[in-house]
């Protein structure tokens, strides 16, 4: 009895310890490759994605507000040149400098001078068209004239600003004034403190020449209303983010969203940002990187530089707290593992049931175990006894073929995972050899035309070595100079620009991959009649017709599905027949599994040998005479892979195409 005891208890702590640590090891090992990736592998693991996908939110945010923050000082820029070239304003500015001689007897205007000029016409003029600017665009808070050898403005929509002077006004913008584009700056008002935008132009008379500098025109916005909302608001910033305006000097140009460390509030133009996004983003540098922010706090910042005019520019700084960031995936994390300890507990307690049932097949149970614990998982329990003893065997070969289907699963996944990256591995060779050849093409024309530049400046230097020019050889310096010259340089320039729309296009057809679909029903019918408005003027620029039949909903991410149905239409009428006006027709139909749009055109057609080949990056049929960076039908294919759906051509050269696109029905 005391031998057969301490075997039962022998083999019930062995196979107790080995199945709780097997389980255990093989549910920690799962998790931490989930989470972490696999060392020295292309899988990076759960935690690596989130990251990349959160580096890829916060840049978008950044580009977006970028883009907004120099669409509108664009804007507002133009508005200011159009204001300041008004033939009305123009013309009663200069009728009022002649009257101001006859009126002020100094430079300086007195007050006694000022109730003259308002008896003016031309003041009246004047002080009407800024009130109606004022009036039409409600986000111009003020307009001024300044008269600037007086640094005196003569005429204001705020009564009070007539006949003072523009004393706090940066000089250094006076300077930089330009007939070509206005001046545009942002300080804080003296009288209020409050931060204003101002964009000045130059009032010059009519039929001026050279551009004389006597009367600057200055619209005031009010940062509160339209800069600050634009920095703080918008998705992609959770409740942690905001968006940083600073100066050449790293001074912040709006107030922060967040107390400083002491509790104080940051005021603009007197508080400096030291923290190295800012320092990077004024000096013109642009990415992103993980640091702490003013307050001490682990931040992302994404940072960007906004030129205002030649030589100046702002520096924008888009962050969030990590903690924010990562709080889903913590969350997530934690829920992981608090499952894992469940699953560990529940192995425990079936581990210890289970040994406490061993009776008379001790030796094959443990023989069994045994082998199994080697890592032989083609064993099986055969045991004849007791229903508690035939019970565990059987939980036991369940749990080995558990195992098994587990690991060919695992199999399956390895090999689909190994394809994919032979795939990738493919198209990343594909991509190299042609961006090799395509940039090859450039830079072997600048090589060529450098030296025949080099050449042309050494015969040159050669001709005025003579001391006395004859007429032949001052006709040859006269054509080297103004002919042979900007020729070289033009196909220089030429190429140099080619290199930046490839490189430029790469780098949009990588960032298709790395965007989050945000997949959702899709109204085709309203899609297509705002990808026509949008390409109105290309399609009556053409001579062509886009008729769109009624069209079936689909599911997709909206941004994406609107580019591959844009770049379809524009690829019909770039590729119009030019002996017939052009007809493009957008149909579709579901048939329960999938659903097929065509969008078919009577083009020039292309001809079988290239109808596979038109998918391939930087094809395009005739390059000589194309437009683009080749990209179009590429970019159409990544995105239908994405949305697993699948893409096609039927084409008959000379009669037109057919573009399929099948989208799998949800």
């Amino acid at each position: 009895m005391g031998s057969g005891t301490s075997l039962i208890g022998s083999l019930k702590a062995r196979m107790f310890l080995s199945f709780t640590f097997l389980i255990a090891l093989s549910l920690i090992t799962i998790q931490l490759i989930e989470i972490y990736g696999i060392p020295f592998t292309p899988y990076a693991g759960r935690q690596a994605a989130y990251q990349e996908d959160a580096f890829n939110s916060l840049e978008l945010t950044a580009d977006l507000k970028k883009e907004r923050l120099i669409n509108s000082l664009a804007e507002f820029r133009n508005d200011v040149q159009m204001f300041g070239k008004n033939f009305l304003l123009r013309e009663s500015v200069y009728i009022m400098k002649e009257e101001l001689i006859d009126i002020r007897p100094s430079e300086k205007l007195l007050p006694s001078d000022y109730r003259d000029i308002r008896t003016n016409n031309s003041f009246y003029n004047i002080k009407q068209f800024l009130e109606r600017i004022k009036s039409t665009y409600p986000s111009y808070n003020r307009v001024d004239l300044l008269e600037i050898k007086s640094s005196t403005i003569l005429v204001s929509t705020e009564l009070t600003r007539e006949g003072t002077e523009l004393v706090d006004y940066p000089d250094s913008l006076i300077t930089s004034i330009s007939p070509l584009s206005p001046s545009i700056t942002m300080w804080k008002l003296r009288q209020t403190g409050k931060t204003t935008l101002t964009a000045a132009y130059p009032v010059v008379k009519l039929g001026d020449s050279p551009f004389s500098l006597d009367y600057l025109l200055i619209v005031y916005i009010n940062t509160e209303e339209i800069i600050n909302p634009m920095l703080h608001t918008g998705g992609g910033l959770g409740n942690s983010g905001e968006a940083l305006l600073i100066n050449e000097e790293t001074k912040i140009l709006a107030p922060l969203k967040h107390a400083l460390p002491d509790g104080t509030l940051a005021r603009p133009f007197e508080y400096q940002i030291v923290a190295e996004p800012a320092r990077r983003a004024v000096s013109g540098e642009e990415g992103i990187i993980a640091t702490k922010d003013y307050r001490g706090i682990e931040i992302l910042a994404a940072y960007r530089y906004v030129p205002i005019r030649p030589g100046v520019g702002w520096g924008m700084v888009v962050k969030r707290d990590k903690s924010e960031i990562f709080a889903s995936f913590r969350q997530s994390e934690f829920q992981m593992i608090l499952v894992g300890m469940i699953f560990i507990l529940i192995t425990v307690i079936i581990s210890t049931l289970l040994a406490d049932s061993l009776s008379k097949p001790l030796n094959t149970l443990s023989r069994t175990a045994q082998l199994v614990e080697l890592g032989n998982l083609d064993v099986r329990a055969d045991v004849v006894g007791t229903s508690e003893t035939k019970t565990l065997a059987d939980a036991l070969n369940s749990m080995l073929d558990r195992f098994q289907t587990w690991t060919t699963e695992l199999d399956d996944q390895v090999k689909k995972r190994t394809t994919q990256l032979n795939e990738k591995n493919e198209e990343l060779e594909q991509l190299v050899f042609v961006t090799s050849h395509d940039l090859r093409s450039p830079l072997v024309n600048i090589q060529g035309f450098s030296k025949e530049l080099e050449s042309l400046l050494k015969e040159l230097d050669a001709s005025l070595e003579n001391e006395e020019l004859s007429p032949e050889a001052r006709e040859e310096i006269t054509r080297l100079l103004k002919e042979e010259t900007p020729e070289a340089l033009g196909f220089i320039s030429t190429s140099i620009t080619k290199m930046d729309a490839l490189l430029k296009g790469l780098l949009r057809l990588s960032r298709i991959g790395k965007t989050t679909l945000d997949m959702g029903p899709i109204d085709m019918n309203y899609m297509m009649r705002e990808i026509g408005k949008s390409l109105e003027y290309m399609i009556k620029e053409s001579g062509s017709d886009l008729i769109v039949k009624e069209l079936p909903p689909v599911t997709g991410d909206t941004p994406q599905v609107n580019q591959v149905f844009s770049n379809l239409v524009e690829n019909a009428l770039k590729y119009k027949d030019p002996e017939k006006p052009g007809k493009i027709t957008v149909t579709g139909v579901s048939n329960g599994r999938e659903v097929v749009y065509c969008i078919e055109d009577n083009g020039i057609g292309v001809a079988p040998e290239f109808q596979r080949k038109v998918f391939e990056i930087f094809h395009r049929l005739d390059p000589s005479n194309s437009t683009g960076d080749g990209l179009g039908l590429t970019i159409v294919r990544k995105i239908m892979d994405r949305h697993k759906g699948k893409v096609w051509l039927e084409s008959t050269p000379g009669q037109g195409s057919r573009f399929y696109v099948e989208f799998p029905e949800v």
